[in-house]
């Protein structure tokens, strides 16, 4: 018996990772995919949450400074860019190349950490160019939003500082306060070194050794508060603006925590809206069809940035009750959905790669994801929503046109039902 057809694709899906750690501590994760195209990127469990108030801001003031000098022509001749990201717990130095030269691109990373040269002239440059984004991110207004958020539900912890910093601090940082900042930090216990593309994983662990082998294997400074969530509000009127631009967060629990998918499932079933996508009056949100109704909001997304309204805690409080099975089946394929939507591209693969070795300590296969979202059931997505949503208090910072927002006991009572 014989057939004749169109020939198959190759596959374009994702070899299971590779990791090597080696013997300063330091991590290496590849995934290997036909892409030829290639993302390498750095990856430190460093941020803003494990700074001083003497040296807050300094890990976005590297970022700016760390490609200074000799790294953009080293790159130039390698061929690519590169980027660089810092968070509140994590920052990122990563290059964009063909996966042919993955393994220059990290000896390019590579001597950006072991043997940075930074003069006063990349000093004032990397001062100006934070100054600048400050100003640019005070025009963000969801981003002032979010700040505002870390501020009153971490108060009192390093959480709550935003990323840039201080203006006081940034013009006053030293070469010796970087290179100290690099030395105590930028070890290779917390370090991840994560690639994506066709690459050769045993030609980038030897790349690795020789670029990145001189890292201390000590852990470092790794001192940081632990973290503490204080239900407050905070207010900032602002008549000027066009908008109201908030923000409500409650306590919730880390990537490997076994209730993190549970709430994933929930945080998909309300979604996202805009009130100019094409589609906007069909979502399918219980949440959305309200917000079309009473026509007060112009976007949301749940534990994100929330434009607020009084619908959204009343909708998870009823959520909390009544969680009908349809509504979890449905948040259970989005979820897969936008979760392989999301890793198309190599740089995209990568951060995953090394937010996963970071978080869990191993990368978490795609299948094993898809199981675990699958796995979730109707009961649990109540039993945490119950757990973490209702009658607790949340955190909420409003900026902008806020005249109208009721006050903090208004919204704290819409957080649990009184029945008989």
């Amino acid at each position: 018996m014989w057939c004749k057809g169109l020939p198959m694709a190759a596959s374009t899906a994702p070899y299971s990772p590779f990791t090597t750690t080696l013997s300063n501590g330091l991590r290496v994760a590849t995934q290997k995919t036909t892409n030829s195209a290639a993302t390498v990127g750095l990856y430190v469990d460093a941020g803003s949450r494990f700074e001083t108030p003497d040296n807050h801001g300094i890990a976005n003031f590297v970022e700016h400074l760390m490609y200074k000098g000799k790294a953009a022509g080293a790159m130039a001749k390698v061929g690519g860019e590169l980027g660089a990201w810092t968070g509140r717990e994590i920052t990122s130095y990563y290059a964009r190349t063909s996966a042919a030269k993955a393994a220059d691109a990290v000896g390019v990373l590579g001597g950006c950490l072991t043997n940075p040269t930074f003069s006063d002239v990349d000093m004032a440059a990397a001062q100006r160019e934070v100054l600048m984004q400050m100003s640019a991110q005070d025009q963000d207004k969801e981003a002032v939003a979010m700040d505002y958020l870390h501020s009153t539900a971490y108060q009192g912890t390093a959480l709550a500082s935003p990323v840039l910093g201080p203006t006081s601090n940034v013009q006053q940082f030293t070469q010796a306060d970087v290179s100290t900042y690099l030395k105590n930090n930028f070890t290779g216990p917390r370090i991840v070194l994560a690639a994506s593309g066709n690459v050769d994983h045993d030609a980038l662990v030897k790349a690795a050794e020789k670029a990145l082998g001189s890292l201390s294997s000590e852990e470092g400074a790794h001192l940081v508060d632990p973290p503490r969530f204080t239900g407050s509000m905070v207010n900032f009127r602002d008549d000027e603006m066009p908008y109201c631009y908030a923000a409500l967060g409650l306590q919730a629990v880390g990537a490997s925590h076994p209730d993190y998918f549970a709430l994933s499932v929930a945080a998909e079933m309300i979604g996202q809206w805009d009130h100019s996508f094409s589609f906007a009056d069909n979502r399918g949100s219980k949440l959305t069809s309200e917000l079309i109704t009473v026509r007060v909001v112009l976007e949301f997304q749940l534990f994100q940035t929330i434009t607020y309204t009084p619908s959204i805690t009343g909708w998870l409080r009823i959520m909390c009750t009544a969680c009908p099975e349809v509504y979890t089946e449905r948040a259970k394929n989005t979820l897969k959905n936008n979760m392989l939507l999301s890793l198309e591209s190599s740089t995209a693969a990568a951060d995953d790669i090394g937010r996963q070795m970071l978080a869990y300590g191993r990368v978490m296969p795609q299948n094993e994801i898809v199981s675990r979202i699958d796995a979730v059931t109707t009961a649990e997505v109540q039993s945490v929503l119950v757990k973490y949503i209702y009658d607790q208090c949340p955190a909420v910072a409003v900026v902008g046109q806020t005249e109208a927002v009721p006050d903090y006991n208004r919204i704290r009572s819409g957080q649990f039902w009184l029945r008989v």
